[in-house]
């Protein structure tokens, strides 16, 4: 499987913004997330930090993806509590494909957490 990406943040000059991407291999997956978070500026891109560092870390070991959803979402949530204020209204939408090496499916999990 080959993989190829181009980011182009929306806002005029801006190089960052919170949309997010990655991709990690598991045993004999290949794992993508694809998302955005709420939000733009600097808190938004502390947040799209959080989560990729969380998929970098639970990706590649041997979850089901409602498992690694799980995981992202705990990650996530101790970002917020340590990171934001409880009147901010925080979350993330993404879709995490999992394409096996063997077959010609893709299984997808879509959702916020």
């Amino acid at each position: 499987m080959a993989v190829a990406s181009v980011y182009r943040a929306s806002g005029g000059r801006a190089r960052v913004g919170g949309d997010l991407y990655a991709v990690a291999r598991a045993d004999a997956v290949t794992r993508v997330i694809i998302g955005d978070v709420r939000g733009r500026g600097l808190s938004s891109f502390l947040d799209v930090i959080a989560v990729l560092g969380a998929f970098r870390e639970w990706a590649p070991q041997a979850l089901s993806l409602t498992e690694l959803s799980a995981r992202l979402e705990e990650s996530f949530l101790r970002h917020l509590a340590d990171s934001h204020d409880e009147a901010d209204e925080c979350f993330v939408t993404a879709l995490i494909l999992e394409v096996p090496d063997s077959e010609r499916l893709v299984f997808c999990l879509l959702g916020p957490f």
